[in-house]
């Protein structure tokens, strides 16, 4: 008799990976890049500016950013990261705290997606989701920063889980989907909740399991739950001002007028950015292509895919972080796809993994003891000349985590070696060995080379009473926040003629050269940068200090 190829008549229960594992990692893996650090461009000095808006009183419903409303989008994540910033500021640090809102969003991530794919392929197969998520290389820097699309991959995730309970659970889904259709509203915006409706209505059409009448009646219940609460904050707006809810209305109309050059940019970043998981749900497809029905993942994840992939790249901002979306529905096929792997194709997934992260994980530590110790000297002396002031000095709580990481990546190797699921695992607790050694023992010389907060104190310093503006040059929006959220200065870019004050940023090797009506006043670059530098001009009949 011919062996069934299932993956669910294949392997027992306890072929699954532990339950403790799979939780310990994705712990760490949240946890890890979320204190410790200062603020970091391009996209936490915006975030950081707009949460302090709210704690120093601006109307929940309508921030500022840099003297002006923020419309780009709603603003629960900023304004639940106010609230965690006032609960545990006092405890972790105020920047530290903020950050950590993090923790529930992308924890309603992973475990949403991972209870998707469990009702969609079976028992144990939401472990396996969950160690493709955090094994993914494109969402692990940027979900670990204070971004609202953190929020949005928790709505995503709920509209994913809900979807798949419409046919098993319908009242319990009804309510999820709903949810997941507010969060994401209230995240990210109007295009990305009609997205999610759209998926609704075209999912029949992918798969006869949905193409009920009940699943329609479904759709109605969602949106009659989540539209009254959808609809507050164009309310709002209006009431605040009728231009402020046109002006939302422009441009989110404007973010799909993007350059015919930037169309291809999320499909140039797939193969890397969404490594492992796209190979993955590939090969799941390609299993699967002769079954009928389709397998309830592979049909909701395609279609999820397709949609959030065209939405994107009609969208006017290509940018890596909007991209963490599209991990989710390849994670929730991937995960059938684990165990079907050929053997050959198994060995070489896990090899590879152990290969890389092995040495990887080996030149970090030899780097680090370099760093510390001096010696190598050619290792020390060129990390040396990229920061000259740096001194490290190693702290318990740092050696202690990236030792725990780097052990729970070679024990999983020596114990796991035969397990079915190795090679997902190897590859989640390798990439979790190198972040944990990037976040804990070389935190702080990768925090000395990206901090702005001195060279932001020191211009607050150096600044005269009653100088009434700045203009500026070369100063971007993270950087005018960074101003704003440190000192609470406010820089303009266009030019205003009653601004004493001229703020310039460029190259060291070009400074600026200053008609007759002005002089330097102040003038300084962070420290062992040698390529930006600062300068503040003054006109010379503009108020003194």
């Amino acid at each position: 008799m011919r062996r069934s190829r299932r993956p669910e008549d294949q392997f027992l229960k306890n072929d699954t990976p532990p339950l403790i594992l799979v939780i310990l990692a994705c712990l760490f893996w949240i946890i890890l890049g979320l204190i410790g650090r200062d603020i970091w461009k391009p996209i936490e000095p915006i975030s950081f500016d707009l949460t302090k808006r709210f704690i120093s009183g601006d109307p929940w419903y309508l921030p500022t950013l840099l003297g002006k409303p923020f419309l780009a989008h709603p603003t629960l994540y900023y304004l639940t990261a106010a609230w965690m910033g006032k609960m545990l500021g006092s405890i972790v640090g105020y920047e530290n705290a903020i950050r950590l809102v993090n923790i529930p969003y992308l924890g309603i991530c992973i475990l949403s997606t991972s209870l998707a794919a469990r009702e969609s392929w079976g028992k144990g197969h939401g472990r396996l989701c969950a160690l493709i998520l955090i094994s993914t290389l494109g969402i692990l820097v940027r979900s670990h920063q204070l971004t609202s699309n953190v929020a949005w991959l928790s709505g995503i995730s709920l509209a994913l889980y809900g979807l798949t309970l419409t046919t098993k659970r319908p009242l319990l889904a009804i309510w999820i989907f709903a949810g997941s259709l507010v969060l994401t509203f209230y995240s990210k915006g109007l295009i990305d909740c009609i997205t999610l409706v759209l998926l609704a209505l075209l999912l029949p059409l992918s798969n006869r399991l949905w193409h009920t009448r009940s699943h329609f009646v479904f759709i109605l219940n969602t949106i009659a739950i989540a539209l009254p609460w959808i609809v507050i904050w164009p309310v709002l707006l209006y009431e605040k001002n009728p231009n402020l809810l046109i002006a939302w209305l422009h441009q989110t109309v404007l973010s799909f007028q993007a350059a015919s050059g930037q169309r291809s940019y999320f499909l140039s970043i797939l193969p890397w950015f969404c490594w492992p998981a796209l190979p993955l749900a590939l090969w799941a497809t390609w299993y699967h292509r002769h079954n009928r029905p389709q397998p309830q993942a592979i049909s909701l994840g395609l279609i999820t895919f397709t949609l959030l992939f065209i939405s994107l790249t009609l969208a006017s901002d290509p940018s890596d972080q909007n991209a963490m979306v599209l991990v989710l529905p390849l994670a929730l096929i991937a995960s059938g796809g684990i165990y079907t792997l050929r053997r050959g194709a198994k060995s070489a997934f896990d090899w590879f993994g152990t290969m890389t992260f092995g040495f990887f994980g080996l030149v970090i530590w030899i780097a680090y003891i370099s760093l510390v110790t001096g010696t190598p000297q050619i290792i020390s002396h060129r990390f040396h000349q990229l920061q000259a002031h740096f001194v490290a000095h190693p702290t318990i709580g740092a050696m202690t985590t990236a030792l725990f990481v780097t052990l729970l990546w070679i024990i999983s190797r020596i114990f796991l070696r035969n397990a079915p699921y190795r090679s997902i695992t190897n590859w989640a607790l390798g990439l979790l060995m190198i972040w944990g050694l990037l976040c804990s023992i070389w935190l702080p010389y990768f925090n000395a080379s990206k901090n702005y907060r001195v060279i932001m104190n020191e211009l607050g310093t150096a600044l005269p009473k009653n100088y009434g503006c700045i203009n500026s040059i070369g100063m971007g929006l993270n950087l005018k926040a960074y101003a704003q959220y440190y000192d609470n200065i406010i820089l303009h870019s266009s030019y205003h003629p009653g601004c004493s004050l001229l703020l310039v940023r460029g190259p060291a090797f070009k400074p600026p050269h200053p008609d007759k009506g002005w002089i330097i006043r102040w003038q300084a670059s962070r420290v062992d940068e040698k390529i930006e530098r600062f300068w503040l001009l003054q006109k010379k009949h503009g108020p003194s200090s």
